[in-house]
């Protein structure tokens, strides 16, 4: 019998899990077990960072999403009264098939199907055969066939199981590690409709935190964030291994039944193939087409670079403007060695287009004020040798394979009209509560008396 954690939130289940995907890799390997799953809520954050950790660990990691399921994803109400049911049904990719699909689903959810929360209905899924190469669990109580089953709907219940056998290539009935009251009554319910109708089921244990000693520090978390579901509980969800489900588990199913259960997270673990999530790809860059008089992109930034020099620095003296030219000469090198010049040039681009459109830049954000060659483009306005700025903390040889950023905010339809990168996709800060911030929030839940 083996068993592995095949419901696991990590931190990028924001304000819902305190577990880091370091440490839930590391769960895993020091409790024998050959896989984990993590499969945060509507997000998947933690696809690509799992998996590296995994691949150095030497164990599978299963590249899945909890989505949020909704009866018609096109319905919206913007009012306070507003409040559409949204079931959670928890999706694995079996193979590279099923985690495009995947990504169509949960890249779907996040933009057209968004409101309040990232949505879908399985109909859109079917009706786009993007249930192909995906394994199916149930979820927990949120999701709907527990709720059909603890409501005596279980004609709806088949009905939507079925409709689930039409759309995916595997599903399992979801049955979860916890002594909740609650969870107590769904787990038989769940288990008695899988074995009535023949339905394969699944031991998981909806993990977020590591220890259980951790729920103090979780319900801490829970309270002191925002937006909350309600009638959420978090009791024994932590990572477990065979002994913590037998022991939470050997008072409400048969042992038989238990050990089933477990065994399955293992027969969907040999399921799935190891996918590709571009681990071994190198950066993609964009390839800008230059003007024809121009041998390369290389050359075409020397000249971008030079057409601003005397503008900005022609009332220095000789001194002053010879050490900007080696600058810049220094620097071009190592961005073609990088292979960002034509990064710089797609920058260029859009800066020149934000200020056509009169879209105000800043002086700068980030590293990029440290390279001299960004100044004389007019993608910042900080002359780095003026204020001593290092240009390798921007770019370096040494760091060969790591990005720069420069962040632009609200430039996605530039990038569609100037046509230098096709397709676009929109990326997010996800940031940590700093110490200040954690001991304000710890203080809104533990309020000090007053003296």
């Amino acid at each position: 019998m083996a068993f592995s954690n095949l419901h696991v939130h990590s931190c990028y289940s924001l304000l819902d899990s305190i577990a880091t995907v370091e440490q839930i890799v590391e769960y895993a390997v020091e409790n024998g077990q050959s896989a984990v799953c993590i499969s945060d809520h509507g997000n998947m954050s933690a696809t690509i960072l799992s998996q590296r950790l995994a691949r150095e660990k030497g164990i599978k990691c299963l590249a899945a999403c909890e989505i949020y399921e909704v009866d018609d994803d096109t319905f919206k109400n913007n009012t306070k009264e507003y409040k559409e049911t949204r079931y959670h049904l928890l999706l694995i990719a079996r193979n590279n098939i099923g985690l495009h699909n995947l990504y169509d689903i949960v890249s779907f959810a996040n933009t057209e199907g968004q409101y309040i929360k990232p949505r879908i209905d399985i109909n859109r899924i079917k009706n786009n055969g993007w249930g192909r190469g995906i394994i199916c669990l149930t979820a927990c109580q949120a999701g709907r066939l527990s709720k059909y089953l603890v409501n005596d709907m279980e004609e709806e219940a088949e009905e939507y199981m079925d409709d689930l056998d039409d759309t995916f290539d595997k599903v399992y009935c979801e049955i979860q590690s916890h002594s909740t009251q609650s969870q107590v009554e769904a787990n038989k319910l769940i288990y008695d409709f899988a074995v009535e109708y023949d339905y394969p089921y699944v031991i998981t244990t909806d993990a977020h935190m590591i220890a259980k000693d951790d729920v103090d520090s979780h319900a801490m978390f829970v309270e002191v964030s925002i937006d909350r579901e309600l009638s959420e509980q978090y009791i024994d969800c932590f990572m477990q291994n065979e002994k913590d489900v037998l022991d939470i588990l050997s008072n409400q199913l048969p042992i038989k039944a238990i050990k089933q259960g477990m065994q399955a997270t293992q027969e969907i673990v040999d399921m799935c193939e190891q996918v590709d999530v571009g681990l071994d790809n190198e950066p993609q860059m964009p390839h800008i087409k230059v003007p024809s008089e121009y041998k390369n992109s290389t050359e075409y930034l020397r000249y971008l670079c030079y057409k601003t020099f005397y503008e900005k620095f022609g009332w220095m003296n000789e001194e002053e403007q010879q050490i900007r030219r080696e600058r810049i000469e220094m620097e071009i090198p190592v961005l073609e060695e990088l292979d960002f010049v034509d990064y710089l040039i797609m920058l260029n681009m859009i800066s020149e287009e934000c200020r056509r459109r009169k879209i105000p830049l800043g002086y700068s954000r980030g590293s990029g004020a440290n390279c001299l060659c960004l100044f004389m483009l007019n993608v910042t306005q900080i002359d780095s040798v003026r204020w001593g700025l290092d240009f390798s903390r921007f770019a370096n040889i040494g760091r060969k394979g790591t990005l720069a950023d420069k962040s632009l905010s609200g430039v996605v339809e530039i990038l569609r009209i100037i046509k230098v990168m096709n397709p676009i996709t929109k990326g997010c800060y996800i940031n940590d509560i700093a110490n200040r911030g954690t001991l304000a929030r710890y203080g809104e839940g533990n309020p000090v008396p007053s003296v």
